[in-house]
């Protein structure tokens, strides 16, 4: 109550009035949430309050809250320990864990350099309004729909049916393409090199490496995937780092190198470092090598980290959490990809 019921207030929940929020709603089977958030009388979402010191990584509550949603019809629940809120799409035909959309905290220590606009403005998205308008619906539909076309594309694009190798021939009007070549264009494409390594092949060559290195033991510099970044994060961030890393590696495709690190993603082109990004639960912290003070009207997620401790290179840092920042951001590493050119130039 203390720590929960203010917070709803903010975000235009009236916790006096039960056709709004209801403590210790009954579900369709009897069991018993710690709150309902109801649009016009009728439940929309369910919040389920765990102690302040929980991590909230209990598979037991997760299963438990988003089973209680779906099992009621409502696409929406939330784990909180009154501090750190976890949304999850609860109607999502994945394990439990997978539904999480996205996470916030009221911690600073989870968020540092975070702007308490930039809070305010994640945890918005719980608000009543957003609820009520469908924005919430919209935006979650979205994140997952594109995560789902991801991955049918990526079983598509590097073991293509002969169907559509075939449709491809016929459309492209060069009947001398043969189905080894598409599929080989194929995996190129998808992966955005011009040498067109296959993924499978190269997971497996990781994993070798990996296993080696394990073998060889103490006094082997560890390797680190891009897997074990993802890993546990949210979908939201997850799919807002595909569409940025995505959109970096057009910038010279073929030539740009990921790098990961055991707390970043380097990103390299002639083996310069020109940008390197951290996955949070609920943003991307990225660092591009530009002098903060060189920049005109910066953006107020952009800030100056010249003496401040950081792990990535460069001094400045941008804190991504949305897709309306996405331009902006991509135009700060474009930058500072560009500068790099230069320098390699001369």
């Amino acid at each position: 109550m203390v720590f929960i019921e203010p917070l709803l207030e903010a975000l235009g929940w009236d916790t006096r009035d039960l056709n709004e929020v209801e403590p210790e709603y009954t579900t369709v089977d009897g069991k018993q949430v710690d709150y309902a958030l109801k649009i016009t009388g009728k439940p929309a979402l369910y919040l389920e309050a765990k102690p302040l010191d929980d991590d909230l990584k209990d598979l037991k509550a997760i299963t438990q809250i988003v089973n209680y949603a779906n099992a009621d019809g409502l696409d929406w629940s939330v784990l909180t320990n009154g501090v750190r809120y976890q949304v999850y799409r609860s109607s999502e035909k994945v394990p439990a864990p997978d539904k999480l959309l996205f996470e916030c905290s009221l911690d600073s220590k989870d968020n540092p350099g975070v702007p308490i606009e930039e809070i305010a403005r994640m945890l918005s998205r719980l608000s009543k309004e957003a609820i009520a308008e469908g924005k919430l619906d919209s935006w979650g539909k979205a994140i997952f729909t594109d995560m789902k076309i991801r991955k049918s594309l990526e079983q598509i694009f590097m073991d293509p049916p002969r169907a559509l190798l075939n449709l491809v021939r016929t459309v492209s009007g060069d009947p001398s393409l043969q189905p080894k070549e598409i599929r080989e264009s194929f995996v190129r494409i998808w992966q955005g090199t011009q040498e067109g390594q296959n993924a499978e092949l190269a997971f497996k060559a990781q994993r070798v490496q990996e296993f080696e290195t394990a073998k060889v033991g103490k006094g082997v510099k560890p390797q680190y995937s891009l897997e074990q970044h993802i890993q546990g994060k949210p979908q939201a961030t997850v799919e807002l780092f595909r569409r940025l890393d995505g959109a970096i590696l057009a910038f010279a495709p073929g030539g740009i190198q990921k790098q990961p690190r055991k707390h970043v993603i380097n990103y390299l082109h002639n083996g310069k470092i020109f940008c390197g990004l951290h996955i949070l639960k609920s943003s991307l912290r990225i660092w591009v090598k530009l002098r903060y003070e060189d920049l005109a009207n910066p953006p107020d997620f952009v800030r100056d980290v010249s003496k401040i401790g950081h792990w990535g290179v460069g001094e400045t840092e941008i804190d991504l959490s949305d897709e309306g920042q996405l331009q902006a951001t991509l135009r700060l590493i474009r930058d500072s990809f560009e500068r790099r050119l230069e320098t390699n130039v001369l």
